[in-house]
């Protein structure tokens, strides 16, 4: 071997034995801080894991095989890997002076890898009990039949999944000059239902003590994708009603479903269609594009009329890859006290102005009297004497719904519709009537 040839392999050893160095140290600093937070924790909890690696290329530290088991509780969570990344050695080497300073790196990617528990176990039913205290509430109750249906872990166990998988990857690049923030955001819980997001926000001050303005939303794009979930359900909702799989859709791309109010909208033609569409084909995904040339605070979008929201978005929405042309809507509003002047001058409320009487039970009211058959307007005060009528109620910011009114539960009207056999029961708060009407014959 010549000169050239020994220099070369020499200066080769040498690189090799600086990366083990920095591997090893890098190692042993990441080993060391997992172990004290371990250790801050262990009353609360037992953490163990197999081993820790890095990536020097990418700046990033991977724990694989993590076991969390809570104290009292016979229940593990599992993690195959977790791991933090930050783009590159130099980001690696500043990220815990930054944590020191309490800086925002610049760049960071979080992940979880086949994060598992047990649905049957003993911490997926502790987080079920928050749920139990919500079952009653409209707002998360699916149209399933007379039983009210929650969204919760109960729910994933009554359609059949007995095990939840799940991966999340969160990543982040923040230009602090340009207080330019883009993140992504990658949720897969498998068998059930993936989720992508990417998002762009300008005004991001990372001066926290000094911020004097909202970070503003410029772009966002957003994908889900179906994988059995709204399939199950579909099949498991119309089973407990009774009614076909095509009547269920139906009923629940009316207006009224859970995924409609917790988006706070009132769909018009093209979404109610571009939701049934969703519902009907198994593996459907649907996809939400916003990019405004305006900078725009999501918390100020209530404010605006509807199609000045969707000019102001340039939004476009798609549903297995076909663009949903009529994007009209409307936004839920909620029946709020309103204070006017009454003919004594005194205050009163919306509960003491015309067609907004306080829910009592009636003493003695008289039918309205009319030759002609058909709907007509009854004080709400009034609607516990038309049980098992058929009535048509319009809520505040919705469409009309009919049904037989079978039951006034509290403050909830019980509407139940039927559908070739089977049924649904359609739930409304009194406080949110804005028209009641009764079918005379």
């Amino acid at each position: 071997m010549n000169k050239v040839g020994k220099l070369l392999l020499v200066i080769l050893l040498l690189i090799l034995a600086a990366y083990a160095g920095l591997k090893t140290y890098i190692k042993f600093q990441a080993r060391s801080s997992i172990d004290r937070a371990i250790e801050n924790v262990a009353m609360f909890v037992d953490i163990k894991y197999r081993s820790i690696g890095s990536d020097l290329i990418k700046g990033s530290i991977e724990i694989d095989d993590i076991k969390i088991t809570p104290r009292g509780i016979n229940d593990t969570v599992s993690i195959r890997q977790a791991a933090l990344e930050t783009g590159n050695l130099r980001y690696l080497f500043r990220l815990s002076d930054t944590a020191k300073k309490n800086e925002i790196p610049d760049n960071l990617t979080i992940a979880l890898r086949g994060l598992h528990a047990d649905m049957d176990g003993q911490l997926l039913a502790l987080v079920d009990q928050p749920s139990a205290q919500r079952d009653s509430r409209t707002s998360y109750v699916y149209n399933c039949g007379d039983e009210p249906v929650a969204m919760n872990i109960a729910l994933l166990r009554r359609l059949g999944y007995s095990e939840l998988t799940m991966d999340l990857v969160l990543n982040y690049t923040l230009n602090k000059q340009a207080e330019v923030l883009r993140f992504s955001l990658d949720f897969d819980m498998q068998d059930i239902h993936q989720l992508k997001m990417n998002a762009k926000l300008s005004g991001v001050n990372t001066d926290f003590k000094n911020r004097q303005q909202t970070p503003q939303l410029r772009e966002m794009e957003f994908l889900y994708k179906d994988l059995s979930y709204y399939q199950r359900l579909k099949n498991f909702c119309s089973q407990q009603a009774k009614i076909s799989a095509a009547d269920y859709v139906k009923a629940e791309s009316a207006g009224d479903s859970l995924v409609l109010r917790q988006l706070g909208i009132v769909p018009g033609p093209g979404l109610r269609e571009a939701y049934a569409e969703f519902l009907t084909n198994a593996g459907s995904e649907f996809k939400v594009r916003v990019a405004s040339n305006e900078d725009i605070n999501p918390k100020s979008l209530p404010l605006f009329k509807p199609a000045d929201v969707l000019a102001l978005l340039n939004a476009e929405v798609s549903i297995n890859g076909k663009p949903v042309k009529d994007l009209s809507f409307d936004f839920r509003t909620r029946a709020e006290p309103v204070v006017a002047k009454s003919d004594t001058g005194q205050e009163a409320t919306a509960a003491t102005l015309p067609g907004h009487a306080t829910p009592t039970t009636p003493t003695a009211s008289k039918e309205p009297v009319s030759a002609e058959p058909g709907f007509r307007a009854v004080p709400i005060a009034d609607l516990g004497r038309y049980l098992n009528r058929y009535v048509r109620i319009t809520e505040i910011g919705q469409p009309s719904r009919e049904g037989e009114l079978i039951e006034i539960a509290g403050k909830t009207a019980i509407v139940q519709r039927y559908y070739n056999g089977g049924n649904i029961l359609i739930r409304v708060p009194l406080i949110r009537i804005d028209k009641i009407e009764v079918m005379f014959e």
